[in-house]
């Protein structure tokens, strides 16, 4: 709620150098809305019990703690390089900086999208990265079965959806985010037999018609393609990343989220 000074109140606030005492900086109203304690009435998620994965990118700068705010728990199993930096950020203050660096979680049943609905999304801040470079990606080292991956086709800089069934990118963008230098919410989401892909709520490509099931099997990567983890990173980053099985949110044009993802 909103105090007579102008500030809100009914949570500590942290300590700022930016702003008078009892009023909170942008980031921490930020903050407040994102764990749902500011404003009234509260913002719900009404899919957040499909969500496999929820990283915020939050937290001190040059930190290696990525806080999984999904309702199912999940740690990093390893990490390259992968920080979190106060130098860019779309929320919250910080994001998630992957410097020809990737961070992996071990094989999980919420990575397998199997034949289902799902939407893969986050904020990508991108300057550079290797051929084949991957956002986000899962499968084995040296296969391409029970793959899927958003990643950048050599040579043209330009991202696709890459599915392992297909051995190929079956949606490629029309927009060069990988060395854009500017924030790009990206989203592909599946419902029924039509996957799409969008940058900043505008598809781009083809709708991707023909029907799939993704087998099991491989990591999830945060930075990398997972068929050569170590040669194929990107260089950007990754802010409100967030994996939902089970739902497709997006089936046309849309405005993309001008809040962080709830944690509820």
């Amino acid at each position: 709620m909103i105090g007579i000074n102008g500030g809100l109140v009914g949570k500590n606030r942290t300590t700022s150098l930016a702003a008078a005492v009892g009023v909170w900086t942008l980031d921490e109203q930020i903050k407040a809305r994102r764990d749902l304690l500011w404003p009234l009435p509260l913002i719900f998620d009404p899919f957040y019990s499909s969500v496999s994965l929820l990283l915020h990118g939050d937290g001190a700068n040059g930190s290696t703690t990525f806080t999984n705010n999904s309702p199912s728990p999940k740690t990093v199993a390893s990490n390259t390089g992968n920080i979190i930096s106060t130098a860019q950020s779309q929320f919250g203050g910080a994001s998630i900086f992957a410097n020809s660096t990737y961070m992996t979680y071990s094989a999980n049943t919420a990575f397998e999208l199997s034949n289902g609905d799902f939407t893969i999304e986050c904020w990508y801040r991108g300057t550079g990265g290797n051929t084949f470079s991957a956002i986000v990606s899962k499968g084995s080292t040296g296969t391409v079965t029970g793959s899927y991956a958003l990643h950048f086709r050599s040579g043209s800089n330009l991202l696709g959806f890459y599915l392992g069934n297909a051995d190929n990118n079956v949606i490629t963008s029309t927009t060069n985010i990988k060395t854009s230098g500017v924030w790009n919410h990206v989203a592909v989401s599946r419902v029924g037999n039509s996957t799409k892909l969008f940058i900043n709520g505008t598809q781009e490509g083809i709708t991707y018609t023909t029907p799939y099931t993704i087998a099991t099997g491989g990591t999830f990567n945060v930075g990398a393609l997972f068929f050569s983890v170590s040669g194929e990173t990107v260089i950007g980053y990754i802010d409100d990343l967030r994996l939902t099985k089970g739902v497709g949110r997006y089936t046309a044009n849309f405005t993309p989220p001008t809040l962080p993802f709830p944690n509820q």
